[in-house]
């Protein structure tokens, strides 16, 4: 629904292929951690604007669904490129990051990583493999590696996250059944004879 932010400039709302301000007239103004200057402007959507972002999605979603997958990638590709092209300082260079804090025991450990809307990937170091397992199984996350680093990731596996961390599963069969519908299409003999 948004645009870039190019160069400092209003970054407007993008929807139905035009870029316009939210409806609301606000905007909302970010930094870049690294050196608190102002990194962009953006449009901030209203409840209405969403409403009309995702009018224009449902609207485009049939003509979406009858593209076949090598235009849909070479459309996403082509995305991802301009998307490249036009990053530079001005990309938003960092994620979510907690410090290391110190806690009295295990529940408090448990207590403050669970203490964000985000649960993507958590790492639990132990050298009790036993415990570690209770405390991984306690964590609020997708992904939880034990004495490993979170950044680990298998193809064949289902990657994703809870809470703000995204929605569904990539990976292996995971990935395929997110992105797969289900359906019965039957075909009936003309020949066939109802009993009544």
């Amino acid at each position: 629904m948004t645009a870039r932010t190019e160069n400092g400039r209003l970054t407007e709302l993008l929807i139905e292929g035009e870029a316009r301000p939210a409806s609301s007239g606000h905007i909302t103004a970010r930094e870049n951690p690294a050196n608190g200057q102002p990194a962009g402007k953006a449009a901030a959507a209203s409840v209405a604007d969403a409403l009309a972002a995702v009018a224009a999605a449902e609207a485009a979603f049939p003509a979406w669904a009858a593209t076949p997958p090598t235009e849909r990638r070479r459309l996403l590709n082509r995305t991802a490129d301009i998307m490249d092209a036009k990053s530079g300082y001005a990309e938003e260079s960092f994620g979510p990051v907690k410090p290391i804090i110190r806690v009295r025991d295990e529940d408090e450990a448990v207590r403050v990583a669970n203490d964000t809307e985000y649960g993507l990937s958590a790492a639990v170091f132990s050298q009790d493999v036993r415990r570690a397992m209770r405390v991984a199984e306690r964590i609020e996350s997708g992904i939880v590696h034990i004495n490993g680093p979170t950044v680990n990731d298998e193809p064949q596996m289902p990657f994703g996250g809870v809470k703000g961390s995204g929605f569904g599963r990539f990976g292996g069969g995971a990935g395929i059944a997110e992105f797969t519908s289900l359906r019965w299409v039957t075909i009936e003999d003309p020949a066939q004879h109802y009993p009544f």
